[in-house]
């Protein structure tokens, strides 16, 4: 779960970025490569989003196989 919500965090935070950004860097190639920056977060931070949603995903799935099964023979 830590794994999900720092990708989430970090996603935001690439956003933010950009957002500022572009709102209060005049056009030109530092405003571009702070967007950039901003982009890489946010790839960052999705797959890390990803990886912990997957991790969670995959943990349920397993629970659920490995849970030990009931014996129907003994309802009556």
């Amino acid at each position: 779960m830590k794994r999900f919500t720092t990708g989430g965090f970090v996603f935001c935070a690439g956003l933010m970025v950009i957002l500022l950004a572009d709102a209060l860097l005049a056009p030109s190639l530092q405003q571009e490569l702070t967007t950039l920056l901003g982009l890489l977060l946010m790839g960052l931070g999705s797959f890390f989003a990803l990886m912990g949603y997957l991790a969670i995903s995959l943990l349920r799935i397993l629970l659920f196989l490995l849970e030990p099964s009931h014996d129907r023979s003994d309802r009556h």
